[in-house]
């Protein structure tokens, strides 16, 4: 689940998603698809934070791996 501007989007992915696929999904969900290639890219900044910390958008651990909880919840502070 990610928390985006006070608002939480439910995404339900398979735990062997990667992290960066995951943003994708979010991307989508939000209707902000236009962002995916300037983010793949590095040429927008898109911060998200997991337990206080700072996750990089290109991480290709998967989603298992890097949260390692059920229901995470990952707040999107920035995009843009």
């Amino acid at each position: 689940m990610f928390n985006y501007l006070g608002r939480y989007i439910h995404i339900s992915l398979d735990e062997n998603t990667s992290v960066c696929m995951s943003i994708i999904y979010f991307l989508l969900e939000i209707d902000r698809e236009d962002l995916i290639v300037d983010l793949m890219n590095n040429k927008i900044h898109f911060t998200m934070i997991f337990n206080a910390e700072t996750i990089n958008v290109n991480e290709i651990k998967t989603i298992k791996e890097y949260f390692k909880q059920d229901n995470a919840v990952i707040t999107v502070t920035r995009i843009g």
